[in-house]
Order: structure tokens, then sequence, then C-alpha cells
């Protein structure tokens, strides 16, 4: 696959095609299992992928996971459950900074500002 794609899992980020990132998430969340006993919570992962529809890129997502014959990307597969929001084509936020579409990243700056505004109007004395 020559799409490109970024997946975020708490402080790690993989950048680059989408089948070497699925394939590298997959081996994390594998080897967080194995070696740790550790669960990582998928629900809570981020896959960002631009310029796409979200429908495309989920059908993407499933593509590799399908075609993937030594079954390694099988893993990955509980995230594509429409619920979980997994799946961002907009933009998303990592360690608190917005990435992705110009649209996304103003609207995002647009409403902390308006927060950070909030809460100094609130802590005003005088």
């Amino acid at each position: 696959m020559e799409t490109l794609g970024a997946a975020y899992a708490d402080d790690t980020i993989l950048m680059g095609k989408i089948q070497p990132i699925l394939l590298a998430l997959a081996g994390s969340v594998r080897s967080f299992i194995d070696d740790a006993d550790l669960e990582v919570c998928l629900s809570k992962c981020k896959i960002y992928m631009s310029g796409i529809p979200k429908e495309r890129a989920h059908q993407l997502i499933l593509d590799c996971i399908n075609a993937d014959e030594s079954g390694t990307l099988e893993i990955l597969r509980p995230m594509l459950a429409h619920d979980l929001d997994v799946i961002k084509v907009q933009g998303l936020c990592v360690v608190g900074t917005p990435v992705g579409a110009l649209q996304y990243i103003q609207e995002y700056v647009r409403s902390k500002c308006g927060f950070i505004c909030k809460d100094v109007e609130q802590m005003r004395v005088c």
C-alpha cells in the first residue's frame, strides 16, 4: 500500500506508509502482551490518514489486515469497530498539539483560546 498514515499510541508516534505502520503497531501490541503481560487499549489508539474520507481510510486498513497472510495484523482488527472512533481523517491531538488539516488546527486553537479566556475571567478577583 502506498497510502501514508500515522498511528498514535500514548507516547508512541509512528509515521510512514500505512502497511508498515500497521505492522509496527501490531508488533508493539504483541510485544506488550508477550513480553510484559500488558494489554494495549486499542480503543485509545488513533490512526490519522489525511486527504481521504473516513470510510475509505477504514477500508484501506481493513484491506491491509485482510491481505496480511502472516496474520500479524489480525490483532488490530478490533480497532476497526466504528463506535471506537480510532480512525481520524481531519486531524488529531498529540501530546496537546493539534496535527492535521489547517481548519482542524484552527478550530482546536480557537476552542482552547475560548476555554482559557473563560478561565481567566473566572479567576478575576477585582
